[in-house]
């Protein structure tokens, strides 16, 4: 009897830690698509394109402007990545079926595009509507930064 009551204790506790979740299919997803790497080219984008970033660029020059950029992307990437990750993961859940998330884990493994899109454009909305302030916010801070710092020798 004793045996049996050691056996089960064991069994319990190699089946799942307490408190363990399920597998996220779509924290997967998200984290699969390098989701900071693409924060990060929103934010180099903005910076690259936007007025303040002309200015800052024809004041100091295109390489010390890249350095600059590059840097407050950095930074941004760093403060806001991780939010930008679960927002992700976030619009995957709400926009997808789980039998879709399965398809899109299985498409994203298999590189295959064609089968992706469709369930890229039920997501994108959601994440649009999840990320636009803290991209705003994390774009106007990075540039502010950079221009900081473009006044510093």
């Amino acid at each position: 009897m004793m045996l049996r009551g050691v056996v089960l204790a064991a069994l319990l506790a190699a089946a799942a830690p307490v408190g363990a979740q399920p597998a996220d299919i779509a924290a997967d997803i998200a984290h699969s698509v390098a989701p900071r790497e693409q924060f990060g080219n929103f934010v180099s984008i903005t910076l690259n394109t936007s007025k303040v970033g002309k200015i800052i660029a024809g004041k100091v020059g295109a390489e010390r402007a890249a350095k600059l950029f590059a840097a407050a992307t950095a930074d941004a990437v760093a403060t806001y990545g991780a939010e930008w990750e679960t927002n992700l993961a976030a619009s995957y859940r709400e926009a997808l079926t789980p039998a879709e998330l399965t398809a899109a884990r299985a498409a994203i493994a298999a590189r295959d595009p064609a089968t992706l899109q469709p369930m890229m454009a039920k997501v994108a909305p959601v994440m649009k509507a999840k990320s636009t302030v803290l991209l705003n916010r994390a774009c106007l801070e990075a540039m502010t930064a950079a221009e900081a710092a473009s006044e510093k020798p």
